[in-house]
């Protein structure tokens, strides 16, 4: 006697924002996954992949989608989280989380009470020497951390201004802090939960319009240990690494070249561990759809939301400029 299977229907979802990152999450969802996708854009203007596009939320709500990946500017993402989920739809939220603690909470809530996920993306944690990393570091004793994160805002949007760009606008969450707040996520996660991020921060060159390009911060945990933080986006060097050091030894992450020294009790190993950008969103892209089923998945916002309140709370305090320091004879 033959048995009838009914076909799974692919998984709708819908990508709000078709900036960078939103175009290279639409590119490797078409690409590397069996799903329906449309894109939501305020505007009509069509897109190279040939995706669907829809304009209105009410088109959304009759599409109905599973998913939604949040991946429009920052100072957009809870507004647009809190109006998806109400479509019941899962989400898939771009770091950082917001500009400001305003409707975390309401969205937190509104998940739950729907019985939906939502992810908090930070992709380092996927990244091939940041997991070998982690493996690495488990059951040693931590003495201290540092990251580096330096670039040039100037190149990251070949084509387009800088000063038209919601990355020179602190209003919009722009500035160092948020926008290369994968650091402080990444130290959080090699090291432990973080109790309180304090520092410097302040505008440096005249690349942004009112955001500030440079940070430096120490990060303490609750296991007791810290580490140092520098970020910028005014260097025309660029530099991307992490450094723990451990009882009887030391790991060196370099972000750029992919490679990972470790050494310990005087015998060092390297590891390269080359890969693309793609690679390791889309390992973060079958994570995040291999637990829509589990709310407490890693790194979700109830998870996320701790250490997000920190990085807001030093994003806070006001620095002023070193032109300001030296006028008022500080420095």
């Amino acid at each position: 006697m033959s048995q009838k299977f009914e076909k799974k229907k692919k998984l709708k979802v819908l990508v709000c924002g078709f900036g960078s990152v939103g175009s290279r999450y639409a590119r490797i969802l078409r690409k590397g996954f069996d799903l329906d996708i449309v894109l939501f854009r305020r505007k009509h203007r069509g897109n190279s992949f040939g995706i669907p596009e829809l304009y209105r939320w009410e088109d959304i709500r009759r599409y109905a989608p599973d998913i939604a990946f949040i991946t429009n500017p920052t100072y957009q993402h809870i507004s647009t989280a809190l109006a998806a989920v109400s479509t019941g739809a899962h989400i898939f939220l771009e770091k950082p989380i917001s500009h400001s603690l305003a409707g975390i909470r309401q969205l937190e809530q509104e998940c739950k009470r729907r019985r939906k996920v939502c992810y908090v993306a930070y992709t380092l944690r996927f990244v091939p020497i940041v997991q070998k990393a982690k493996q690495i570091l488990v059951g040693r004793k931590i003495l201290h951390g540092r990251a580096v994160c330096s670039s040039s805002l100037l190149d990251w949007r070949p084509g387009r201004q800088v000063k038209d760009c919601y990355s020179s606008y602190r209003g919009q969450g722009g500035g160092v802090i948020l926008e290369v707040s994968h650091e402080f996520d990444l130290m959080e996660y090699l090291i432990g939960k973080a109790d309180q991020i304090s520092g410097w921060h302040g505008r440096l060159a005249d690349i942004t319009v009112d955001a500030e390009d440079t940070a430096d911060a120490i990060m303490w945990f609750a296991n007791g240990v810290c580490a140092n933080i520098h970020l910028n986006f005014m260097s025309r060097k660029p530099e991307r690494f992490f450094h723990i050091d451990f009882e009887g030894g030391f790991l060196r992450g370099d972000l750029l070249k992919h490679t990972l020294v470790f050494h310990n009790k005087g015998i060092e190993k390297v590891y390269h561990m080359p890969c693309e950008k793609d690679d390791y969103f889309g390992k973060q892209v079958k994570f995040f759809l291999k637990h829509l089923d589990d709310p407490g998945m890693m790194n979700n916002l109830s998870q996320a939301k701790g250490l997000f309140e920190k990085i807001i709370n030093f994003r806070r305090k006001k620095y002023g400029s070193i032109a300001d320091h030296r006028r008022s004879g500080r420095i």
